[in-house]
């Protein structure tokens, strides 16, 4: 489970943008993901939505790893949300 700290950031984190690459094929869903995450700015939070639940283009387009961090990953109705903050 989440630590006291981490359910406290949750809990605050403000989405800033939401991005839905259900259905996307490869390469198309990748690269709509590294454009938008490139965008935001720093400390700026996107949601991703998928139909896969451990996309390799999501874990893909965390790298580097100390340029974006995974802060949930839940499924509602049968998607997966992401919500990623860029560092």
């Amino acid at each position: 489970g989440l630590v006291g700290s981490e359910m406290c950031i949750r809990d605050r984190i403000k989405i800033d943008q939401v991005l839905n690459i259900a259905g996307l094929l490869q390469p198309q869903s990748f690269f709509m993901l590294r454009k938008t995450l490139e965008k935001i700015k720093r400390g700026g939070v996107l949601e991703i939505v998928s139909d896969q639940k451990n996309s390799k283009n999501i874990q893909r387009s965390l790298y580097p790893e100390n340029k974006y961090m995974l802060i949930e990953k839940k499924e509602v109705h049968g998607l997966f949300h992401y919500t990623i903050m860029k560092n």
